[in-house]
């Protein structure tokens, strides 16, 4: 009898095209929303607490879809995710543009499908389907997030320009694209190697891979064992993971929600601001695959501490970016730099602690990076409002970016006592 071909790399080209509809809502629903609250005339505060919402729900709405993950299993929680989100686009293009129903569908009901459809059931799917090649099946699933910035932000500028500021069409469109990655989730995902008679890799464990595998974790420490969230906060790696990843999403989140109107505000034009958003998710992908060659070869915190320095560097230079080289560098370092934290990130998280328990590990960790990082455009926002700029708020990005550089030079592996 013929062995079948290990399904895991087929499984992680449905993964990412979830991710890539989900992306598409997030980038493209920036470019929509920042019409419409030119359009609407909409206060800068009521602008960011949309964004804030979003960003907060994908937090808390991960501790919620980890509890549906271990009841349901990350295919059914993958499905009702794109569901959310299907349902919150179209209401959007129905009554997003009411203050109320801008938060509700675009904070509320997107931010909770995007939390439910995303990182925490498809990184533990990766968690448990690859051990040699983690990092780098998480990069691929992850540049999804990348080109749906790349996708979204210039044709959904054109088609709102073209059709003379209908908004509302773009998220009909953005609401067709998650209906049918619905229907993938449902039908092409499988939580676990072993429902398929298959083992993580594909590659069956032999004993004369123990000294090659051994001399793999002196290089990149992966645990062999199994780790559970009590007894992980007791170890100071998992607080210096969560405020390493707190520097990054906070400039990251700030940029996302403010940095096309912030550069239209400088005089930057409008289809120069709004291709500074897909050249930011452009780079990333280059970031994400990068962070996921380099992160099974050397140790994910390094990665993570350069993409750290990346982000502080372009979040000090969009203050004045009036000049386009200016703007398109900007958005380079701050979309590579996410894409080397984002990816190693979560391989630092699963080779500390391991496999088994993952979805309780993001169901923790994401939450409280969101909810820090959700409140960077809401703050955003306020600060701009109340002093007419946003430098105030892109310094103090760069100096929490650089709190969490710093930790991670304590970041050494966690032993069991």
């Amino acid at each position: 009898m013929t062995k079948p071909k290990f399904y895991g790399w087929k499984l992680v080209a449905v993964l990412f095209l979830l991710y890539l509809a989900a992306a598409i809502a997030l980038y493209g629903g920036n470019i929509a929303n920042t019409y419409m609250a030119k359009l609407m005339n909409m206060s800068r505060s009521l602008f960011g607490a949309g964004f804030a919402a979003a960003y907060l729900l994908v937090g808390l709405g991960s501790a919620l879809a980890a509890v549906v993950t271990n009841k349901k299993g990350e295919r059914f929680t993958l499905a009702l995710g794109m569901a959310g989100v299907t349902a919150g686009a179209l209401l959007m293009a129905l009554w997003g543009q009411t203050p109320a129903g801008y938060i509700l569908f675009f904070g509320l009901i997107i931010g909770t499908g995007f939390a439910f459809a995303t990182v925490l059931p498809i990184q533990t799917i990766i968690t448990r389907w690859f051990q040699r090649k983690r990092a780098l099946a998480t990069a691929v699933v992850l540049t999804a997030g990348g080109i749906g910035g790349i996708v979204s932000a210039p044709l959904v500028n054109k088609l709102i320009e073209t059709t003379r500021g209908n908004w509302k069409l773009a998220w009909v469109c953005m609401a067709a694209l998650a209906a049918i990655t619905t229907v993938l989730a449902a039908l092409f995902v499988r939580n676990n190697p072993a429902d398929m008679g298959q083992v993580p890799d594909g590659i069956e464990q032999q004993p004369q891979d123990k000294e090659v595998e051994e001399k793999k974790v002196k290089k990149v420490y992966q645990t062999r064992e199994s780790w559970t969230l009590k007894e992980a906060f007791k170890t100071a790696p998992l607080w210096i993971i969560i405020l390493a990843a707190i520097g990054q999403f906070v400039g990251f989140y700030l940029c996302i929600g403010h940095g096309v109107i912030h550069l239209m505000d400088l005089g930057v034009a409008n289809e120069t601001a709004a291709l500074s958003l897909g050249i930011l998710a452009f780079a990333s992908i280059g970031g994400r695959l990068l962070s996921g060659v380099l992160g099974d070869r050397i140790e994910p915190r390094f990665v993570i501490m350069g993409g750290l320095l990346l982000t502080i560097a372009g979040c000090i230079l969009i203050i004045n970016a009036a000049a386009v080289f200016t703007i398109y560098l900007y958005a380079i370092l701050v979309g590579a730099g996410f894409g080397l934290v984002y990816v190693c990130l979560f391989t630092m998280l699963g080779n500390y602690y391991g496999a088994e328990k993952i979805q309780n590990f993001l169901g923790f960790m994401i939450p409280i990076i969101t909810l820090f990082g959700a409140s960077a455009p809401l703050l955003g926002g306020v600060i701009k409002d109340k002093t007419g700029s946003y430098t105030a708020a892109f310094i103090g990005a760069v100096v929490i970016a650089a709190i969490g550089f710093i930790s991670l030079f304590f970041a050494s592996p966690p032993k069991k006592t």
